[in-house]
């Protein structure tokens, strides 16, 4: 019961669940689910760097561990840490490479650097691991629309031409016409 409620950072609890949870680890100390535990506990408790290390430890036991992914990328963005977090997530692609949900998110990261080509890439690889993914359900589709219109895949030769993604985007989600 502390576990649940430390990690919930009900008050109290923490400490108690702490300790549980070190002791799973002694116990068991290849066990990454017991890393990201002490990791969240460790990030209520206010230590970052211990929880960015629990992380660590939990992705190189199971580097595609989702879960601790996620979390890594949070406390790397939390940091300004875009390129910590880029990082994280290619790993993860690295060993899981069709895995959609992956790829969406390291297209978000590469958008929010600024990195519009990377990002539309991602995207379209999204799409073509799952093409029957019901796209208004997923929360980045702001930020695909945003490339539609506004990024093409362009040749050696400089020629354009709208990439796949956009024009999937641009069947689901028609662009507004622009009325002068």
């Amino acid at each position: 019961m502390y576990d649940t409620l430390g990690s919930l950072g009900i008050g109290g609890t923490q400490e108690p669940a702490r300790i549980s949870y070190l002791q799973a680890l002694r116990l068991n100390p290849r066990s990454p689910r017991v890393l990201l535990v002490l990791a969240r506990l460790e990030y209520i408790g206010g230590d970052k760097v211990k929880s960015k290390d629990y992380l660590e430890q939990a992705l190189t036991l199971r580097p595609n561990y989702l879960e601790a992914v996620s979390f890594l990328v949070q406390l790397d963005i939390q940091n300004k840490n875009v390129d910590g977090a880029i990082a994280a997530i290619h790993a993860a692609v690295g060993e899981e490479p069709t895995n959609f949900l992956l790829r969406f998110a390291l297209g978000y990261l590469e958008f929010t650097k600024g990195d519009f080509t990377s990002a539309a890439g991602e995207f379209e690889m999204a799409v073509r691991l799952n093409p029957s993914m019901q796209m208004q359900n997923i929360s980045w589709v702001s930020v695909m629309k945003s490339l539609v219109g506004t990024q093409n895949h362009c040749n050696s030769s400089r020629t354009c031409k709208p990439s796949i993604l956009t024009i999937k985007i641009s069947q689901h989600y028609p662009q507004p016409e622009n009325k002068a």
